[in-house]
C-alpha cells in the first residue's frame, strides 16, 4: 500500500488496545492491468480511550477476481 497522507494524533504505549476502521473511498479497474484494481482507502486507529491516534489515507494494488459465468 501507498500512504499518501498520515497524521499521527497521539502516542500509542505499551499495553494500550487499538482498534482500526477502514474505509474503501473509491475502486477501480487498471487500465495497463485489467486483471487488478486500485483501491483507495483512510485508515483510522484508536486507542482505548476512543482516542484517535491515527489517520492515513492510501492506495494498495489487489488482484481481481476471474469473471463468473452466467
Amino acid at each position: 500500500a501507498l500512504a499518501n497522507e498520515t497524521t499521527f494524533h497521539a502516542e500509542v504505549r505499551p499495553g494500550d488496545t487499538l482498534r482500526m476502521r477502514l474505509t474503501v473511498l473509491a475502486a477501480r479497474v487498471l487500465k495497463s492491468r485489467p486483471t487488478a484494481g486500485l483501491v483507495d482507502t483512510r485508515w483510522q486507529l484508536f486507542n482505548q480511550r476512543d482516542e484517535q491516534v491515527l489517520d492515513m489515507r492510501g492506495y494498495g494494488m489487489f488482484a481481481r477476481r476471474p469473471p463468473q459465468p452466467g
